[in-house]
């Protein structure tokens, strides 16, 4: 799959939105986030930055973002469990976030909260560095 740099970016961002919900960025969920960021081709510096700069940028918009492709939406929301469970906890913003990011992308609450449940039961099995988007990435 063909990934544009708009999609990529809005991937990157809505990562970024969903560690920032509960207005704290711990150093477990920068590395994670860097590494889904290299996967999409952000480097390292920009990332920081971004990072650093997330609550004072009065331009990010807390919204979920809506992709026109429901295959990378579904792998977002796959990406973004990993990313939300990074610190080893799931706080309330952040679930509350991703249900908003799948109704928003046309998907169930059921086939979301399914979606969590077999995340929750295979999140032992799964690699830190390993993500849904790197499978798909030309």
């Amino acid at each position: 799959m063909i990934i544009d740099q708009i999609d990529r970016s809005n991937y990157f961002k809505g990562l970024l939105i969903l560690i920032g919900t509960n207005r704290k960025i711990t150093e477990t969920e920068r590395k994670v986030i860097g590494n889904v960021a290299g996967i999409l081709g952000f480097g390292h510096n920009f990332v920081d930055t971004v990072m650093d700069e997330l609550f004072g940028n009065q331009y990010i918009i807390a919204e979920p973002p809506k992709f026109t492709n429901h295959i990378l939406a579904e792998l977002f929301i796959r990406d973004g469990m990993r990313v939300a469970f990074a610190n080893k906890v799931l706080h309330l913003y952040e679930l509350q976030w991703l249900a908003r990011f799948a109704i928003n992308n046309n998907f169930s609450k059921q086939w979301f909260f399914i979606e969590l449940e077999q995340y929750l039961d295979n999140n032992t099995q799964t690699q830190e560095n390993s993500f849904e988007i790197q499978k798909y990435i030309n």
